[in-house]
C-alpha cells in the first residue's frame, strides 16, 4: 500500500521531507521518498521515551 501511495503518511514535525506511518499499535516507521524509491530511515517504539525519537 505504501509503495502505491507514498504520500499517505503524516509529515514529521521536524523534517518536512520525512513521513511517518504506523506499523502496529506501538511502532512507527519513518521514511523518505526519493524519486520512485522509498528510503526507510527509522523505526520507533512508542513504549519508549519520546526523547529518543529524533523525528
Amino acid at each position: 500500500m505504501l509503495t502505491n501511495f507514498p504520500d499517505i503518511g503524516r509529515r514529521s514535525l521536524k523534517f518536512k521531507t520525512v513521513r511517518q506511518s504506523r506499523i502496529d499499535k506501538y511502532r512507527k516507521m519513518y521514511y523518505r521518498k526519493e524519486g520512485n524509491k522509498l528510503i526507510i530511515i527509522y523505526f520507533h517504539d512508542d513504549r519508549l521515551k519520546s526523547k529518543l525519537n529524533p523525528f
